[in-house]
């Protein structure tokens, strides 16, 4: 069966092969073959033309494809392992990054731009030189002073958007 995406969702074709809603316009189907390995998996794109819907997708697969499910940080001489699920997010002062999850924060030496670079651009957005946040963490956003926004996260965590950064912001959140 074929399922089409258009961005409120997956939605499944009806039984005469047209999608439930309009404006669909894109079409995801499984095919298994068992040739492949069992870690393997062939994604293939077909499009009238390269556009920058096409060019997204493949960016998006890039990155999946380079994910990691869990950031190993050094903390006095041992390695700990942080599921990137509980990430809610980073901040920066000076050299000392902290990382904060659902649970406890972590501190380590370091740069903002070096952690994110391991983490999936897709849901980790950087919001001012000094902090980046988990959009799925992401509960609300409210003004502040002089154009800048606070953003509140489900922990009740409270972190500054400069004005220099909202707008890559509200593209990742599709506004």
């Amino acid at each position: 069966p074929y399922y089409l995406a258009n961005g409120a969702g997956i939605l499944l074709l009806n039984k005469s092969n047209q999608p439930r809603k309009e404006g669909v316009k894109l079409k995801i189907s499984f095919n298994q073959d068992t040739s492949l390995a069992t870690d393997e998996i062939m994604v293939s794109i077909k499009a009238a033309h390269l556009n920058t819907k096409v060019t997204r997708l493949l960016e998006l697969l890039d990155q999946l494809d380079k994910q990691k499910e869990t950031l190993p940080i050094v903390i006095d001489d041992q390695v700990n392992l942080i599921p990137c699920y509980q990430i809610v997010a980073l901040e920066v002062l000076g050299e000392q990054v902290t990382i904060h999850t659902i649970t406890q924060d972590y501190q380590l030496h370091g740069q903002l731009k070096n952690v994110l670079a391991k983490l999936d651009a897709t849901k980790f957005v950087r919001i001012s030189r000094s902090a980046a946040l988990n959009l799925d963490y992401l509960k609300l956003l409210e003004p502040s002073f002089s154009g800048n926004m606070v953003a509140r996260m489900q922990n009740n965590l409270k972190l500054i958007i400069s004005r220099k950064y909202l707008p890559d912001l509200k593209h990742h959140l599709g506004l």
